[in-house]
């Protein structure tokens, strides 16, 4: 009979003969570096958009709308490259969408942030 080994540990495998792994947590461990990668990039690309979309909520406060210079949501961390939507009203003005906060530019320098209100906390149930 021939030998075979853990696809994790490399450990000598014992029992039926297609088994793979030398235990449950061996295997579990194996499965998880498999789904490391594209776990990760999933992961990072939320983090980015939850970090925008508190930027954008922690910007606009309680107003309407606010209009705010590049410059400013670059100091923060804000990413202009995720968003959630993308969006062009009949003006002609290219919204860009976190969840529920947009912006747009008004400039090369300055942006308006508003928030949708149909996608509001409350109107979501």
């Amino acid at each position: 009979m021939e030998e075979r080994f853990c696809l994790h540990c490399r450990g000598r495998v014992r029992g039926r003969s297609d088994k793979k792994f030398c235990s449950e947590s061996c295997r579990n461990m194996h499965n998880n570096q498999l789904n490391s990668t594209a776990n990760a990039i999933i992961r990072n690309v939320n983090i980015i958009l939850r970090k925008n979309r508190r930027l954008l909520g922690m910007f606009l406060g309680d107003e309407e709308r606010l209009v705010i210079s590049r410059e400013s949501m670059l100091l923060k961390g804000f990413n202009f490259e995720y968003f959630t939507k993308r969006f062009v009203d009949n003006d002609g003005y290219t919204y860009f969408f976190v969840y529920e906060y947009g912006y747009f530019a008004l400039s090369a320098e300055e942006f308006v942030i508003v928030k949708d209100p149909a996608l509001d906390e409350g109107e979501l149930d």
